[in-house]
C-alpha cells in the first residue's frame, strides 16, 4: 500500500522507513597500507602481535581486504579476547563486515555481549546480525541487551534479533514489552522491528492495546503493517475515544491504513467534532483513506468543505474526492476550493492544498492541477515548496509545460529544474528553457539546471557545447560539478576536450573526480 501523501501531513503514522535511529557501524577501511600477502597465516600471526597499533592494523587489514578464510574468522574471533579494548571492538567490526562468512564466530561473539566495554558489546550484536541464520543461537544473549544501559548496544541488539527472525514468539513479546518500557530513544528501532514482523505480530499488538502507554506506538506499528493487521479493528476503534489525543488522532490514521471497514464510520465522523483540532483533521484524513468505503459520510464531509476553517475545507475536499472518486464535478467544485487554498496565508493550509493536488489524477485533469501547482515552487515556505514539488513529481511528464514555464526567471526557477531532473528523458521538450536558465545568477539554481539536463541523457546531446563552456568558465564548484556529471551522461565523448581539462586542471577536487569517472564510460 502507498502511503498517501496527504495522510502524511496529518499524523505519524508511515513515518518508520524514515525514522532516523542509531547507526550500524561502518565495514572497516584497510588499517596497514600497502597489499595483502599470499600467506595469509603470516597476517592472522599479526593478531597477537606485541604491538596494540600492529594488532588493530593486521585486524582492518585482513577485513578490509575481504579475506573470510576459516583462520582469518578463528584469528579474529580469538581477538575478542584480547586485553585491549580498541582490539576487541576492532575484531567484531571486522567479522561483522564478513557477514555469513563470520557463522563460525557466533559463539565467541556472543560471549563477549556480556563484555565490560559498550563499545565491544554493540559490535558484537552488531555482527552476530550480520551472520543470519547462524545467530539464531545468540537471541537469549541479544534478548539481554535489548534493555543494555547503553543506548548503541541496545538498537544494535534490537536489530540483530529482527535480523536474524527468532520467530514471533519470542521477538513480539520481547518488542511489545519495550514498547512499554523502553527510554523514548530506543522506541523507533523497535517500532521498526515490530512492523516488519508484519501479520504475525498483529495479535500481541492488539493485547498490547490494553496497555495505555503502549497505545500510540501500538497505533503507528499497525497502521505501518497496513490490510494486513484488519484484525486488530475493533481494539483500535476503542482508542479513538481515548483520553490521550495523540492516541485518538493516531487510532484514526490507523483505522485508515489498515483500511477497516464501513462499521467503522460512524467513530470516525464523531471525530469531526473532537475537541483537539489535530484529531478533527485525522477524522477527515482517515475518511478520505478509507475511499468509498466511508462514503455514507459523503454528506457530512460536504458541510465540512464549506466550514470556516481552511484546513478542514481542503480535509474535507480531498476526502470527497476519494469517498466519491465517481462523481463528475470534482473539476468544479474540489479544484477551486484547493486553488484557493493554496494561496492562503498559512503554510500549512498550503501544503495540504498542494498535497490534495498532487493526489487527484483522473478527477482533474493533469494540466489544471499541474499550474497551480508550479507557482507554489518558489514559496517562502519550504514544507509548501516540498510538497509541490512531491505533487508534480506525481503527475509525471504531463507537469511538463507549466514546468517549463516555471523556468522563467523568479523563484520558482530551481524548483522547476528539481521536479524536471525527476522526470528523466521526459522532459526533453523543456532543453530549451533549461538552456536559457543556465545564465541564472544563482548557483544553486545553475547546478539544478544541469542536474535536469543531465538527467534527460543522451538525448540531450545537442547542449554538449554548452555544457562544456559551463565546466571549463563557471566560477562555481559545485555548477562545474555538475557540468561534468552532465556530459558523462549525455555524451562523455562529444564533451571529451573539455573533460580531460577539468580532469587534469580543475582547483576543485570534487569537479576532477566527476571529470575522471566522465571519462571512464569511454573505456566500458
Amino acid at each position: 500500500m502507498r502511503p498517501s501523501p496527504f495522510a502524511l501531513a496529518f499524523g505519524f503514522g508511515f513515518f518508520l522507513g524514515t525514522v532516523i535511529s542509531a547507526q550500524p557501524p561502518a565495514p572497516p577501511a584497510p588499517g596497514v597500507p600497502g597489499k595483502l600477502p599470499n600467506d595469509v597465516a603470516g597476517w592472522v600471526q599479526l593478531l597477537v602481535a606485541p604491538s596494540v597499533p600492529t594488532r588493530v592494523g593486521a585486524i582492518d587489514s585482513l577485513a578490509g581486504a575481504g579475506v573470510n578464510a576459516p583462520q582469518v574468522v578463528a584469528g579474529l574471533a580469538g581477538c575478542l579476547n584480547d586485553d585491549n579494548e580498541a582490539v576487541r571492538w576492532h575484531a567484531a567490526r571486522a567479522l561483522g563486515a564478513m557477514g555469513a562468512d563470520a557463522s563460525a564466530a557466533v559463539p565467541a561473539l556472543a560471549a563477549k555481549l556480556a563484555d565490560n566495554s559498550a563499545l565491544v558489546r554493540a559490535y558484537c550484536a552488531y555482527a552476530i546480525g550480520r551472520t543470519g541464520e547462524a545467530g539464531k543461537q545468540a537471541v537469549p544473549a541479544l534478548v539481554k541487551c535489548a534493555t543494555d544501559s547503553d543506548r548503541l548496544v541496545r538498537t544494535q541488539a534490537i536489530k540483530a534479533i529482527a535480523t536474524i527472525r527468532p520467530g514471533p514468539a519470542v521477538s513480539v513479546p520481547l518488542f511489545v514489552d519495550l514498547l512499554r518500557n523502553a527510554p523514548p530513544e530506543d522506541i523507533p528501532p523497535v517500532l521498526h522491528s515490530l512492523a516488519s514482523l508484519g501479520a504475525p505480530a498483529v495479535d500481541a499488538l492488539t493485547k498490547a492495546l490494553d496497555y495505555k502507554e503502549a497505545r500510540y506506538w501500538v497505533c503507528l506499528v499497525l497502521a505501518e503493517i497496513g490490510p494486513a493487521a484488519r484484525a486488530a479493528t475493533a481494539k483500535v476503534l476503542e482508542c479513538t475515544a481515548d483520553a490521550d489525543p495523540l492516541v485518538r488522532r493516531e487510532a484514526l490514521l490507523c483505522l485508515g491504513h489498515m483500511a477497516a471497514g464501513p462499521e467503522v464510520v460512524p467513530a470516525i465522523v464523531k471525530a469531526l467534532d473532537d475537541s483537539e483540532e489535530s484529531v478533527r483533521y485525522s477524522a477527515g484524513v482517515t475518511l478520505g483513506l478509507l475511499g468509498p468505503t466511508a462514503k455514507s459520510a459523503a454528506s457530512t464531509l460536504k458541510i465540512r468543505r464549506n466550514a470556516n476553517d481552511p484546513l478542514m475545507k481542503t480535509v474535507a475536499a480531498w476526502a470527497l474526492t476519494r469517498v466519491e472518486p465517481d462523481i463528475d464535478a470534482h473539476d468544479t467544485e474540489a479544484l477551486p476550493l484547493l486553488i484557493e487554498s493554496i494561496k492562503h496565508q498559512n503554510p500549512r493550509v498550503r501544503a495540504a492544498a498542494a498535497h490534495a493536488l498532487g493526489e487527484l489524477d483522473g478527477l482533474i485533469a493533469p494540466m489544471a492541477r499541474a499550474t497551480p501547482l508550479a507557482g507554489l515552487l518558489g514559496d517562502a515556505d519550504a514544507q509548501v515548496r516540498m510538497a509541490a514539488i512531491e505533487a508534480l513529481i506525481s503527475i509525471g511528464p504531463q507537469a511538463i509545460p507549466a514546468l517549463t514555464m516555471a523556468l522563467q526567471p523568479g523563484p520558482a526557477r530551481g524548483g522547476a529544474a528539481e521536479v524536471l531532473s525527476q522526470l528523466g528523458p521526459e522532459a526533453k521538450s523543456a532543453l530549451p528553457a533549461l538552456n536559457a536558465a543556465l545564465g541564472d545568477p544563482a548557483a544553486d539554481i545553475r547546478a539544478e539546471v544541469l542536474a535536469a539536463i543531465g538527467a534527460i541523457g543522451p538525448e540531450a546531446g545537442a547542449m554538449v557545447s554548452a555544457l562544456s563552456t559551463v565546466l571549463t568558465n563557471d566560477p562555481s564548484p559545485m555548477v562545474r560539478h555538475n557540468a561534468a556529471v552532465a556530459l558523462g551522461s549525455i555524451n562523455p565523448l562529444a564533451g571529451k576536450p573539455a573533460l580531460q581539462k577539468a580532469a587534469k586542471s580543475d582547483a576543485d577536487d570534487a569537479v576532477r573526480n566527476a571529470a575522471q569517472k566522465a571519462l571512464d564510460k569511454l573505456a566500458q
